[in-house]
């Protein structure tokens, strides 16, 4: 019988990017998981400028899934930010894969970063 523990990491490696959408009130919630690097940037990018049309009051990106979060990953961010402001965009990145390349790149000090999709929906 094959060990499903051993060869589920070696599967979730090569996972490409999944991306849900769902409201809350005038938020849209976009939870992200996977790995966001130069092959999966672009849906990315792709799913945050579609959002963006439909000219939602907030937008919140939640990374907590995000096992790694790339160049091309913080660069969609920084347009989103530009394009809504500060106070519409809120990204939840908890975990080092997500919240150690907001904080060495300084975004933390543009992005309002929260720990937990409850913090960002709840926050004024």
């Amino acid at each position: 019988m094959p060990d499903e523990d051993r060869a589920e990491p070696a599967a979730r490696s090569f996972q490409l990017l999944e991306i849900r959408s769902r409201r809350v009130g005038d938020w849209v919630v976009l939870a992200v998981r996977g790995e966001i690097d130069l092959a999966t940037g672009p849906q990315l990018r792709a799913t945050l400028t579609d959002t963006l049309r439909a000219e939602p009051a907030g937008l919140v990106v939640d990374l907590s899934d995000v096992a790694f979060l790339g160049s091309t990953g913080l660069s969609a961010l920084i347009e989103v930010s530009d394009a809504l402001g500060p106070t519409r965009l809120r990204v939840v990145a908890s975990t080092s894969p997500t919240l150690r390349p907001i904080e060495l790149t300084g975004l933390h000090q543009v992005l309002a970063v929260f720990r937990d999709l409850d913090s960002a929906l709840e926050a004024p």
